[in-house]
């Protein structure tokens, strides 16, 4: 039993420790992150006696039982949110702030610049011959220039700032994720108790409410106290913190804007959870700076485009044509930061005035095999494949493989302010005449009015230049082939001469044919679908059935001794034709043998080896393609004669003709004093036919010979060929 004594002790140590704890509280109240402690005081019981014994109901006096922090888990989460969204708000406000004080009027502003750039050239415009108001003007178009230049360089600093600061929040995250993990380590090696000091919690929930700050979170605690931080409200995010497992963050910038990213394992995640902290703000931030400059690029580029586009009307003091007042940047293209293709372009521009001032993505289609835009209104004559990309204005040529979603951008803006030159250096050099004039005579004696008003000529679609769309030879194996019916193509202006040619496509089988398939070749296999011959013919490929002098080991050395061997008719059919007499014409390349026929199609082809059989692919005849030629207005010069609903389908404005064209056929196909005086010269005939001369005949012990004429030691002699129209040549 505790004496009278011994309980006051009790009480008087609990109540120590009581003040202890108070006097803690008090030392501490602006210590940062720590939190209010209380002493919890309780009873000491008696214990219990023997199985007879009655508890004692006095007790044993006072102690302290436990030191609870004040800490209530639902409150902190909502202090959390209310600091990430104030964050997120003064972030955005203070870059807001920098750009406004920046864009307000002042007399150094882009408008003030632009007015006095204007006034100057109304004061040329009073007296064009006055030097003095020229330099002016001049002096004015130059400051105009570095006005724009400081402003999108001012801009764009602005906006990388933004980005470099949520950089760097990312990199405080990680820091503070990394603290975290270590106290949560700390928490786990505690044991089931849970018994650790207050401190470190207090450090927990500090480190914690520093990373609340900078993104959005959602928190959760295990028994033990070990934190578990989710980005986001709630619990549905992507995991930052999970006992002693942490992942990294970053930023990556996709489409013009930044966005936050889940580093883990090597994969970069981007999220849209954070809607919150700082690091939100500054994305925020990122992208509204970015508007903001695409619309003073896109200001700078359409002044630059309308300023030149009038002064290049205009006559100089030296009575030359006005040029470009300001130069701008190139068009810009990009990779997309998440493309899965190793890519690399070149880009040609031939006219950046015909290139929509908008950035427009073009995304890859693996079916398709072509790159998509839903962008096409902003382009003329767009066409696409997997290695270009080319419309009106630019040509761009794709290197590499692309993978299904990989993106191109093309951007005619991007940096339009910050790259404006002023080009103009000497006052003579300004176009302020108009190139007409009209005076009056002051002979006239009427008092007739003449009104002169100016009108803008008729803008035409522009198709592709014909040397651009045709291979420039006048030959069939220099033919161009296309997917589809139908091509447009123009003939340049100042053309003197021009010719073109459509030719039909014969039948024809093409075999992959290897030269180890060739060698172990036994038969040839041509089915006719009609013709004279038609029916199944079969020639026997074994080199030393073929050639009787050949050695056990002699065999086709390549495919063009065998493809020599069937034009010279040494090859013949289990018939008794040779490729000729059905007349058929072999070519080949490394790796094919390929067999065009005069007139009979095909039904099928194929070689058979010891072990397979090879089939042909076969295609069909096709006519040659109409030739149609027009002038813009709609004068039919040359072709067949167009129905109502052909005349409706040509001639549009699409098709680069005059908006007022209207179709004439009076001047089609005149061959001499056609239109204009021209001179056409139209011929429709049947193909090229050839002649193979071989120096010791056809047959198969001749073969070796084949190719070449045999050296005379003796007269020269001469080969003379009779052609169906009647004309002999010969060639000596």
């Amino acid at each position: 039993m505790a004496s009278l004594f011994d309980i006051g002790k009790s009480g008087v140590q609990a109540y120590r420790q009581a003040l202890t704890v108070t006097g803690q509280n008090i030392t501490n109240i602006n210590t940062d992150g720590y939190h209010r402690r209380e002493a919890s005081i309780e009873e000491v019981s008696a214990s219990q006696g023997g199985l007879t014994a009655v508890a004692s109901q006095i007790g044993l006096g006072a102690r302290v039982s436990e030191i609870r922090r004040s800490f209530n888990e639902f409150m902190t989460s909502r202090v959390y949110s209310t600091k990430a969204d104030f964050e997120k708000s003064n972030v955005f406000y203070e870059n807001v702030r920098d750009l406004e004080n920046f864009l307000l009027p002042s007399d150094s502003d882009l408008g003030n610049f632009m007015g006095n750039f204007f006034g100057s050239l109304m004061e040329v415009a009073t007296a064009p011959g006055d030097i003095p108001g020229r330099l002016v003007a001049i002096e004015e178009g130059l400051g105009l220039a570095g006005a724009f230049r400081q402003t999108g360089v001012m801009v764009e600093g602005l906006k990388m700032d933004a980005k470099s600061q949520a950089e760097a929040t990312a990199d405080t995250v990680n820091l503070l994720v990394d603290e975290l993990v270590k106290v949560n380590q700390r928490l786990l090696s505690s044991g089931q108790s849970g018994q650790v000091p207050n401190s470190v919690l207090d450090n927990r929930d500090k480190l914690i409410s520093e990373i609340s700050e900078r993104v959005e979170l959602t928190v959760t605690y295990d028994q033990r106290g070990v934190a578990t931080i989710i980005l986001g409200g709630t619990v549905a995010g992507p995991k930052l913190v999970e006992g002693a497992t942490a992942r990294k963050m970053g930023i990556i910038e996709n489409q013009g804007a930044i966005q936050p990213a889940i580093i883990s394992a090597g994969s970069v995640s981007p999220t849209s959870q954070i809607t919150k902290g700082s690091l939100a703000g500054f994305t925020l931030s990122y992208e509204f700076i970015g508007e903001i400059e695409k619309q003073i690029n896109t200001l700078a580029f359409l002044f630059a485009r309308e300023v030149n586009s009038v002064h290049e009307n205009g006559i100089t003091l030296d009575g030359k044509a006005g040029g470009k007042m300001f130069t701008l940047n190139d068009i810009e293209f990009g990779f997309g930061p998440t493309n899965r293709g190793n890519l690399s372009a070149e880009l040609n521009i031939t006219n950046i005035d015909l290139i929509s001032p908008e950035a427009v993505e073009f995304v890859f289609n693996e079916e398709r095999q072509s790159w998509t835009t839903n962008s096409e209104d902003s382009f003329q004559n767009l066409s696409t494949s997997a290695s270009r990309i080319a419309a009106d204005g630019f040509d761009l040529k794709v290197f590499g493989s692309a993978k299904n979603g990989d993106v191109i951008t093309l951007d005619n803006v991007s940096g339009a302010a910050k790259n404006m030159s002023f080009l103009l250096k000497k006052p003579q050099e300004l176009a302020a005449a108009s190139p007409t004039i009209v005076t009056q005579n002051s002979l006239n004696s009427s008092d007739a009015v003449m009104e002169i008003n100016k009108t803008t000529p008729a803008q035409f679609t522009e198709p592709p230049v014909v040397n651009a769309v045709f291979e420039n030879g006048n030959i069939p194996i220099n033919a161009t082939d296309f997917l589809r019916d139908g091509v447009i193509a123009s003939i340049p202006a100042g053309t003197q001469n021009f010719s073109i040619n459509s030719y039909s496509q014969q039948p024809n089988v093409s075999i992959v044919l290897s030269l180890d398939d060739l060698v172990d070749a036994n038969n040839l296999q041509i089915v006719l679908a009609d013709g004279a011959n038609a029916g199944t013919h079969n020639f026997a490929l074994g080199y030393g059935g073929l050639f009787s002098n050949a050695g056990s080991s002699d065999n086709w050395t390549d495919e063009a001794e065998f493809q020599k061997a069937l034009a010279a008719g040494v090859v013949t059919s289990d018939t008794g034709f040779t490729l000729g007499d059905l007349g058929l014409f072999p070519s080949s390349t490394s790796s094919s043998l390929n067999i065009a026929s005069s007139s009979a199609a095909f039904t099928s082809a194929s070689v058979t080896t010891s072990s397979k059989t090879i089939n042909a692919s076969v295609t069909a005849s096709q006519d040659a393609s109409d030739i149609q030629i027009f002038t813009r207005e709609g004068r039919h010069i040359a072709g067949s004669p167009l129905s109502e609903t052909e005349i409706v389908n040509f001639l549009s404005e699409e098709n680069g003709f005059n908006p007022n064209a209207e179709y004439y056929g009076s001047y089609l196909n005149q061959e001499l004093n056609a239109y204009r005086g021209m001179n056409l010269n139209i011929s429709n005939v049947g193909g090229l036919e050839t002649i193979r001369l071989g120096p010791f005949g056809s047959t198969s012990d001749a073969i070796a010979g084949y190719g070449s004429l045999p050296d005379s030691p003796t007269s020269s002699y001469t080969i003379a060929a009779t052609i169906s129209n009647g004309s002999s040549p010969s060639l000596t």
